[in-house]
């Protein structure tokens, strides 16, 4: 399968490349992504990434990912910022926090999904400050006490997960959701 990476300057993505060992993956940075890019490929992977400013009053410089998100056909992850893009495209209602929440934490699943085959509880590593409060076009699977933490778009094939499956594996289950991500678009 080929897979595209947009690159939203995560320190994972080694980890992430890791998750995804056996796949044919391009990575490109979001600054210099086009819809193009999206054309030859069977998916698309958004980062988490470390502008402090986020996504949500600074959407200008996510604009080339945002018409992605709105306008390509293919199956989309979005990690921690890819999530908050996601759901910034689909109007949701964000919260910035006074203090970064960074941890680990056992979420509640909340809707039967694909994505989450195979799991019976989800323990995930979460490291943001932006939490998204409500969400409109989007289907809620799982929650943390603090905010929505996986959602999916209810008619395209478009998942969102604010935690990082691909960091701490070891110490999390999350990493699942890589593998049924894939599962999902093969059986399609």
């Amino acid at each position: 399968m080929k897979i595209l990476i947009i690159n939203n300057h995560t320190s994972h993505i080694v980890s992430i490349l890791e998750c995804l060992k056996g796949h044919n993956v391009v990575v490109k940075d979001f600054s210099n992504i086009t819809l193009d890019d999206t054309k030859d490929v069977d998916a698309i992977i958004l980062t988490g990434g470390s502008n402090v400013r986020g996504v949500v009053n600074h959407s200008e410089d996510y604009k080339k990912e945002i018409e992605i998100i709105k306008n390509s056909n293919k199956p989309i992850l979005g990690i921690c910022l890819g999530f908050q893009l996601i759901c910034k495209v689909y109007d949701a209602k964000f919260v910035t926090l006074p203090e970064k929440i960074k941890g680990f934490k056992m979420l509640e699943m909340t809707t039967k999904d694909k994505i989450l085959e195979g799991l019976t509880d989800l323990k995930v590593y979460d490291n943001h400050k932006i939490i998204v409060k409500e969400v409109v076009n989007l289907k809620v699977i799982a929650v943390s006490e603090n905010g929505i933490e996986l959602v999916k778009h209810r008619k395209k094939l478009i998942y969102g997960v604010q935690f990082h499956p691909e960091s701490y594996r070891e110490d999390t289950n999350s990493s699942i959701i890589f593998e049924n991500f894939i599962k999902i678009i093969e059986r399609k």
